[in-house]
């Protein structure tokens, strides 16, 4: 048996796989984003450019939003690498009334999917996994949030910002269970003032908020959950000037 060709074969077929499911999200997401888009203000793109390298494909975007001083959008694709990295710098007005910002996530997904979080290094199922009485309108997650149905789904990896909420705005009384309709949002939560505690009302100067996107065709939570802390924890690598020698002659084991 030709071993090696069977390996390019079974690497091939997991990378269609790959695609099929990226493809079935995408596409079945611009079924509902007419809906979505109603439903928010529109941000006015002021410029973009794209960057394009051996390693990388990069979209950065300047987008000018109601009470954003500063809004700018990354968008990275590296080669060999399936994470979407995504990053967004933002400087509000210094304004003290009550607000709350959120990027929200279309996802194209079938009724009744299914969604996890991380915490304390423990994957929690939402609703499934979780004890009576439990915040389900938001979840501060440790390294990510994943939502599936039997066709695939997505994870978003989290660094600044861990809050989410799941299927959509969930705002007003506590819920018992989240609603799994059809289309639902992923809602990365990175800014509110509504608390009642001696922290300023608004925070002066530019933020920055990263963000990993991927697509799986099956669940598999602990794999995410490494990816995840990879994604948050990247290597780091220090050039080695000791003892004379130049930097990058030496080497790190």
């Amino acid at each position: 048996m030709d071993r090696s060709g069977r390996d390019e074969q079974d690497l091939a077929g997991l990378e269609r796989d790959r695609r099929l499911a990226l493809d079935l999200i995408l596409q079945r997401a611009f079924d509902n984003i007419d809906d979505f888009f109603a439903r928010m203000p529109v941000l006015a793109e002021r410029r973009s450019r794209v960057e394009v390298d051996a390693q990388r494909f990069t979209l950065r975007r300047r987008l000018a939003a109601p009470g954003a001083i500063y809004l700018n959008e990354t968008i990275t694709l590296f080669a060999g690498n399936p994470v979407m990295h995504l990053c967004v710098d933002l400087e509000l007005e210094p304004h003290a009334e009550p607000q709350n910002i959120y990027f929200a996530f279309p996802m194209a997904l079938d009724e009744g999917w299914e969604a996890a979080f991380d915490t304390a290094g423990t994957a929690i199922r939402l609703d499934q996994d979780q004890i009576p009485g439990a915040c389900r309108n938001w979840a501060t997650a440790e390294n990510y949030t994943a939502m599936w149905d039997k066709s695939g789904g997505v994870a978003l990896f989290l660094d600044e910002a861990p809050n989410v909420q799941f299927g959509d705005f969930h705002f007003g009384r506590p819920l018992d269970s989240i609603p799994r309709p059809r289309g639902p949002l992923l809602l990365a939560w990175p800014i509110s003032n509504c608390w009642e505690t001696n922290f300023p009302r608004y925070q002066p100067g530019r933020m920055r908020f990263r963000f990993g996107l991927r697509t799986f065709n099956e669940p598999d939570l602990p794999d995410i959950e490494r990816q995840a802390r990879d994604f948050r924890r990247p290597g780091l690598i220090w050039p080695v000037t000791a003892a004379g020698r130049r930097p990058g002659s030496g080497t790190i084991e």
